[in-house]
């Protein structure tokens, strides 16, 4: 991120709580949410018209259930095992002189800002300020991002792909910013907060590293993985809505090269395309690295509970589930990766083909 961003980042995070582990993310989540109550509100005045006894052509009790987007897969319990950490797939070894910390509701559990390892559960809130966090999630993990374009209100936030990384043993990482970046350089003084974060979708964890650029990378390279998850593209049955972020010839993303899309026909050629590429890339072949542009991919699909009453539709809605595909470009490392899982080659001609449904073709 350049540093007008990170301006533009201490005036949005204003409302946010000081102990809220990655701003950006809690900035996208607060809109996310903003927007899931609005389309969730729709879709209840849609189901209340039609239990009104007004005929709603597609309404929201009909067709057959939503397939999930994957398996559930719970999260994992985090261990020391060997002086390291952990969970999933994952293995993080604790660097010498560290100490590991357990989270918990309703406690600060530490006070230095360094030397830490902090792990934190979906229900515990962390302190802000521990050099290494590892959180698991409940959720598939939404990537990280830079915001190039912070939407207004009613305007949706253009966020760039993550920066890929491969770990060792195969599982795809997300990392926030590059370890060479202005933002993570060494030297900063003791008033600046370093702070980057590196994602895990397999594992449904995500690393918070609050040290410089180099030592974050040190500590990356130590990282370890064994996933599970390598097969074809876990994709959601059903998609509401779908969004594609592009990069320009440069690097560079932008308004123009982020498009929207509703039409059920269009998101369905969208879904044909991912599934129709079965060439799976194996743990010990796989290759996306930080020096490739991507391209992200959102696939919005209504989440439906069972309805416990006769006088209602079999299922009710219950909320929203974003599930991301990031593609990695270029000729020597073509990758798509579903964050629920899947990791499959996706050359140029289905990067030209993906663009062309979005209407972006000519970037």
């Amino acid at each position: 991120m350049t540093q007008h961003l990170r301006r533009l980042l201490d005036d949005a995070v204003s409302g946010v709580e000081p102990a809220t582990p990655d701003p950006v993310a809690a900035v996208v989540r607060r809109k996310r949410s903003r927007r899931r109550r609005t389309v969730l509100a729709a879709a209840v005045t849609t189901l209340a018209v039609a239990l009104g006894g007004v005929a709603v052509a597609g309404s929201l009790g009909s067709g057959p259930p939503i397939e999930p987007a994957a398996p559930e897969r719970p999260s994992s319990p985090v261990r020391v095992v060997d002086g390291a950490v952990v969970v999933g797939a994952l293995r993080l070894p604790v660097p010498p002189g560290w100490k590991v910390v357990e989270d918990a509701p309703g406690r600060i559990p530490c006070s230095e800002k360094d030397k830490i390892v902090l792990i934190v559960t979906p229900d515990s809130g962390g302190c802000g300020i521990a050099g290494i966090e590892v959180r698991t999630e409940q959720r598939v993990p939404f990537p990280p991002a830079g915001v190039t374009d912070m939407g207004g209100v009613g305007t949706a936030d253009v966020l760039s792909a993550p920066i890929s990384l491969t770990l060792p043993g195969g599982e795809p990482a997300w990392l926030m910013s590059r370890f060479d970046s202005e933002e993570t350089a060494p030297g900063r003084g003791e008033s600046y907060s370093y702070w980057n974060t590196v994602v895990l979708p397999w594992s449904k964890v995500t690393v918070t590293l609050r040290v410089d650029g180099p030592t974050s990378e040190r500590l990356v390279e130590t990282m370890t993985t064994h996933p599970a998850h390598a097969g074809v593209l876990a994709l959601p049955g059903t998609v509401t809505t779908a969004t594609l972020t592009v990069p320009d010839s440069t690097g560079t993303t932008s308004r123009a090269g982020r498009r929207e899309i509703k039409d059920q026909k269009t998101i369905g050629s969208v879904l044909r395309l991912l599934r129709e590429h079965k060439t799976t890339v194996p743990n010990g072949k796989a290759c996306a690295s930080p020096e490739q542009p991507a391209l992200r991919l959102e696939l919005d699909r209504f989440v439906f509970h069972p309805s416990t009453s006769p006088d209602e539709p079999k299922e009710i809605p219950a909320g929203q589930e974003q599930i991301s595909v990031v593609v990695t470009l270029g000729d020597s490392c073509p990758e798509a990766v579903s964050a629920a899982g899947g990791r499959v080659r996706f050359d140029d001609n289905a990067v030209r083909e993906l663009k062309k449904l979005f209407g972006l073709g000519a970037r």
